[in-house]
């Protein structure tokens, strides 16, 4: 019996250390960047086999084995719960900026509408947002968000602007092979010229969908790149920060993730939170400083939203 339960973690430890490391050969293949995706899972998972070992195993070194998927998986969530330095006294009245994936068919347009009126964010982008919804949203919270650019269309690809600030310049951009649209937009704020962009790449789901979001978020990067001062990229971008792309926009154009410091959790699920990936994300320029990151609550969607306060020094 014994031989058994170790033959078992002995292949879970193989599982496990191989679904690690072919997440870095995810820009070969795409089932490769999928591999990629689950940091936190294995993470979880290596973990929980450690104390299981030393119970189970005739020989605890055996343990062992699991530490370099450990060690690997470590280093990529570091970042993210490890405390950054930050001033000692930061401004107090930072930009708060919001990105939520409503869900298409969101049946619950009211619970959106409350959340958004008590997050109280100065930027919000909307994902997957209807015509009608945005219509309601717009209704309710008009005397918040009098400033809005409208993308909004019917399936799963609408996506909308609400700004407490005037917007001095938004256009539409219809990027990727698919042409989905994505918001690019400037504000003013405490003297300076922010840039805002939104977007919400196809899905990967086959070759066919990585080949189609990646095409989008290289659009992305190309956009983004021209740009010079405090920059904001926030959306459902349908990658984690361990996904092949998402890491070379990030480390090409130099942004980094608002949840650096404050923690990486699952924001989508697929039936169970067990199999959830953090997909939308707010990335900054190097201007921003980030004092706060949250979640917000369920609202009716299979995503949950992102809420930072950004300030800059």
């Amino acid at each position: 019996m014994r031989r058994i339960v170790s033959v078992v973690f002995a292949g879970c430890v193989s599982l496990l250390t191989f679904l690690t490391f072919s997440g870095f050969l995810g820009s070969h293949h795409w089932l490769l960047d999928i591999t990629a995706s689950f940091r936190i899972q294995y993470t979880i998972g290596l973990l929980l086999l450690v104390p299981a070992g030393l119970i189970v195993l005739q020989r605890r070194i055996h343990v062992m084995w699991l530490l370099p998927a450990l060690l690997v998986n470590a280093l990529l969530l570091g970042p993210f719960f490890l405390p950054l330095a930050r001033a000692a006294d930061p401004p107090t009245n930072p930009l708060r900026v919001l990105t939520s994936n409503v869900l298409a068919h969101n049946r619950t347009p009211q619970a959106v509408i409350d959340y958004l009126r008590v997050a109280d964010a100065d930027i919000i982008l909307l994902s997957e947002v209807q015509p009608d919804m945005l219509t309601q949203v717009i209704q309710a919270l008009s005397a918040q968000y009098p400033h809005v650019h409208d993308a909004a269309q019917r399936g799963h690809f609408g996506i909308a602007l609400l700004s407490r600030y005037p917007l001095r310049t938004a256009q539409t951009h219809r990027l990727g092979i698919n042409r989905h649209p994505s918001i690019q937009a400037t504000l003013a704020w405490q003297d300076q010229v922010v840039t805002v962009y939104g977007a919400h790449p196809f899905p990967p789901l086959g070759a066919d969908g990585t080949f189609r979001r990646d095409s989008e978020l290289a659009a992305i990067q190309e956009l983004i790149a021209q740009e010079t001062g405090p920059l904001i990229l926030m959306g459902d971008l349908n990658a984690t920060p361990w996904s092949a792309p998402l890491r070379r926009l990030v480390n090409t154009i130099d942004l980094r993730h608002a949840a650096q410091g404050y923690g990486i959790w699952p924001t989508w699920w697929y039936g169970s939170s067990a199999l959830g990936l953090p997909l939308d994300h707010v990335l900054v320029s190097p201007e921003w400083q980030v004092t706060a990151y949250t979640l917000g609550p369920d609202v009716g969607s299979d995503h949950y939203p992102v809420l930072a306060d950004l300030v800059l020094p």
